[in-house]
């Protein structure tokens, strides 16, 4: 549960890329990963971008969720820990 006020888009992208998992991924919860996601496609299901920016942007997204899951793993690290 996050006791401070929310980080800021420019803060959280900061602090998710630090490489010391206890400073990236302290006051902050799962759906913030969301917030970092590019969306691709259109309300039809259809890609709204050039090639290259849409696999640009699938790119950093993958590159999201696999942040994501390390959070994932460091948040149950700590759960049994607690």
């Amino acid at each position: 549960m996050r006791t401070t006020k929310p980080l800021t888009l420019q803060e959280l992208e900061a602090q998710l890329w630090q490489k010391d998992p206890d400073v990236a991924f302290r006051n902050v919860s799962e759906s913030d990963f969301d917030l970092l996601l590019i969306d691709v496609y259109d309300e039809d299901g259809y890609p709204f971008m050039d090639e290259f920016e849409y696999t640009d942007a699938c790119i950093c997204n993958s590159g999201v969720e696999r942040r994501r899951q390390e959070f994932l793993d460091w948040q149950k690290l700590h759960a049994k820990h607690d």
